[in-house]
């Protein structure tokens, strides 16, 4: 399997989600408030792209063999697009 270093990129699997939930910068600031999504993918998105989170050994596109061999501390757990080579 291939690997890529520390970098951002979009990436695409049709099983996941197409939001991604935050705390405070999602506009969530207290209990009982409307919980809304940090990221949103809307119709006009490929039905290809899923939200993912970033973690060491995450696909970087999902049909190839490339995976994150490592990231920034600031970046695990950050929202990225999964899609495909075709994308």
């Amino acid at each position: 399997m291939a690997t890529i270093g520390a970098f951002w990129v979009g990436v695409a699997d049709l099983r996941g989600p197409r939001q991604m939930w935050g705390g405070a910068a999602a506009g969530q600031k207290g209990q009982g408030e409307e919980k809304k999504p940090a990221v949103e993918l809307t119709d006009k998105a490929s039905l290809n792209w899923l939200l993912k989170k970033a973690a060491v050994e995450a696909k970087v596109i999902s049909d190839r063999d490339y995976i994150f061999s490592r990231l920034p501390e600031e970046m695990v757990g950050a929202a990225y697009l999964l899609r495909d080579s075709g994308d």
